[in-house]
């Protein structure tokens, strides 16, 4: 999944937690809570863009402009799907302002090594368990943040194909994966962020639970 759904999907479910508790969060704790979503993505390609931003800069702005381009053409498509006028109008558009856009992954072989290494361990269910344990035995309770980054590894297991970075859960035992769909399919894309809109309506656009949790502040202040 792209890394703005996996931070949005990390604080969605610690809101919801939050709101069932009736409480409200620091905004530290949802700096965090975004943070340890996206953290398996940011410790692998990030890295990656950090050592290479003044080395490489031009290469990495043209990537980065390159992969925005090409997920305006997945939306484009997607909408073309659903309304065939208006994803052509968009479409020529877009054509017109940027020329043809890409399509499809880029190519794995254009990523270093080093990159894949860290994957493998950033988006290891096992690596997140140990890491999650220790940290429960050094603070004597869990430490619920961290498991924005066990949340981040199930999505990706089933929204990642074996064409580009399939997910490698059980690393380091064992390298297998599910080749199930890839995030930047058009109807997962519409699926995954219509999902967005609605759950992030209900948790912050209902003033009703708005005031559940107010009143509740304001009780426990009595």
């Amino acid at each position: 999944m792209d890394i703005f759904s996996h931070g949005l999907w990390a604080n969605a479910v610690f809101e919801t937690t939050a709101q069932a508790k009736f409480k409200k969060r620091k905004k530290l704790d949802v700096l965090l809570g975004i943070f340890f979503g996206i953290a398996p993505d940011f410790f692998s390609f990030g890295i990656f863009f950090a050592l290479n931003v003044f080395k490489k800069l031009p290469v990495i702005l043209s990537y980065v402009s390159s992969r925005l381009l090409e997920e305006l053409n997945r939306i484009i498509v997607g909408i073309t799907s659903i309304a065939p006028n208006t994803g052509r109008t968009i479409g020529n558009i877009a054509e017109k302002t940027w020329g043809t856009l890409p399509s499809g992954p880029p190519d794995p072989n254009a990523i270093p090594h080093f990159v894949y290494i860290l994957y493998n361990f950033t988006h290891s269910f096992l690596i997140f368990a140990l890491i999650f344990g220790l940290v429960w035995l050094f603070h004597k309770k869990p430490y619920w943040l961290l498991a924005g980054w066990g949340l981040h590894i199930f999505i990706d297991i089933f929204s990642h194909t074996e064409k580009f970075f399939p997910t490698p859960f059980l690393f380091p035992i064992s390298n297998f994966h599910i080749n199930l769909t890839s995030w930047g399919n058009p109807l997962f894309m519409i699926i995954n962020y219509s999902a967005l809109i609605g759950v992030y309506l209900w948790l912050y656009g209902f003033s009703s639970r708005k005031k559940l949790i107010k009143k509740s502040d304001q009780s426990k202040k009595n």
